[in-house]
């Protein structure tokens, strides 16, 4: 996603939910996405959110689960570099094992906080 749209969309994070596996099942909601905001100087989306289901919390905490994926709608505009994303409106945030980008600070970092 381009950076000034993902900036754009920003704002549509905070508040879904935090699912697991990109399950569909309310079974499968752990959590809730609590600040999204964007990073001008790193170009990406950095938040918060609460998992309230202990062995999720529990995985992360331990490093087993550190990647997320986003359910995110989107339009999208042919540009001379092919199909480009616009206007992206996110719907769910999804805890994985497996995300699809491999770059390190694509995923979860630890800030525990006692609240």
């Amino acid at each position: 996603y381009p950076a000034a749209e993902l900036e754009k969309g920003c704002p549509t994070l905070e508040g879904v939910d935090i699912t697991i596996d990109h399950g569909k099942s309310v079974r499968d909601i752990v959590g809730k996405v609590t600040l999204s905001k964007w990073n001008a100087k790193e170009k990406r989306i950095e938040g918060r959110g609460i998992i309230n289901d202990e062995e999720i919390a529990q995985a992360i905490h331990d490093g087993r689960l550190s990647g997320v994926s986003v359910e995110v709608f989107v339009e999208y505009m042919n540009t001379q570099y092919g199909l480009t994303a616009r206007d992206p409106e996110f719907v769910a945030l999804s805890i994985v094992q497996h995300p699809a980008c491999p770059v390190p600070g694509c995923g979860i970092t630890q800030n525990i906080e006692n609240s």
